[in-house]
């Protein structure tokens, strides 16, 4: 069945939308929300050998926009994304849902739960579950490297308007300058002091449904002592390690990027045939 785009919401300059690959009597819809760190991005950064994958083994697969900060808070992100999934689920008639994310995407799909949304599975490659982490609110080693973007420099970069979608070589400088000088957090919080709020509790893990996380053992961007905890916590649980020094190792397909989206793929079928 072809792709097609279909618009959730439209309002206050902000319009949303989803690419729908559906297939026929699918075992359930993926919804997948991009990496970016909440500040660049677009909801078809997916490599398509990947969505193939999952329409082959019986799942539609569904991306989303969502306004990005710091020109929308994450409180205000949140809630758009609630109703663009309102929406989404109506239009669709969507029942069996599997939400999946990348990074950011992930971080966004633990909020949502959280918050009261019920797919059956979700899909974490390289995401987090809080931003209390101390690695977050420190200059990052990874990014400190490269040349310093002072903040007069990555301010010049915020729309006067609301964002959806941003290229990568446009907007990094704003997520480079957060994370080298350790003000990330800043860009995309309502308060710098609400982390706490923004991120899943430990008790709140262990209502998660069932979770497979994807995370490489020495990710220079998001720590992987962040997955093995969530692991540790969400009682359905798989977590699959990658012996690398990556983030998002799936960015080019590969042999091993593609064998462990069959390893996903065998997760997946293995819940569903117990749920």
């Amino acid at each position: 069945m072809p792709k097609q785009t279909l618009e959730l919401l439209n309002q206050d300059g902000i319009t949303i939308q989803a690419t729908c690959h559906l297939v026929e009597n699918a075992t359930a819809a993926i919804l997948y929300l991009h990496g970016g760190g909440l500040i660049f991005g677009e909801r078809d950064d997916l490599p398509e050998p990947y969505i193939t994958k999952f329409n082959q083994a019986g799942y539609s697969f569904i991306t989303l926009d969502y306004p990005l900060a710091p020109e929308t808070k994450l409180d205000q992100t949140l809630r758009i994304l609630n109703q663009s999934l309102g929406t989404l689920s109506t239009e669709l008639k969507l029942t069996d849902t599997v939400a999946m994310g990348r990074s950011a995407g992930s971080y966004l799909w633990y909020l949502l739960i959280k918050d009261g949304f019920s797919p059956r599975a979700f899909l974490d490659f390289y995401g987090y579950a809080n931003v209390t982490d101390p690695s977050f609110k420190m200059p990052a080693p990874a990014y400190t490297k490269f040349p310093l973007v002072a903040p007069m420099e990555a301010r010049a970069l915020i729309q006067k308007h609301p964002v959806v979608n941003a290229d990568l070589d446009q907007r990094f400088p704003l997520y480079l300058s957060g994370r080298q000088l350790g003000t990330w957090l800043s860009s995309f919080l309502p308060r710098v002091n609400q982390a706490a709020q923004f991120s899943v509790a430990p008790a709140e893990l262990a209502a998660f449904p069932p979770t497979v996380l994807v995370h490489c053992s020495a990710d220079p961007d998001v720590p992987y002592a962040l997955a093995k905890a969530s692991a540790d916590l969400i009682p359905r649980s798989e977590l699959l390690t990658l012996n690398l020094a990556e983030h998002d190792f799936d960015r080019a397909v590969s042999e091993e990027s593609l064998r462990v989206y069959d390893q996903v793929i065998d997760w997946l079928k293995i819940e569903f045939a117990n749920l």
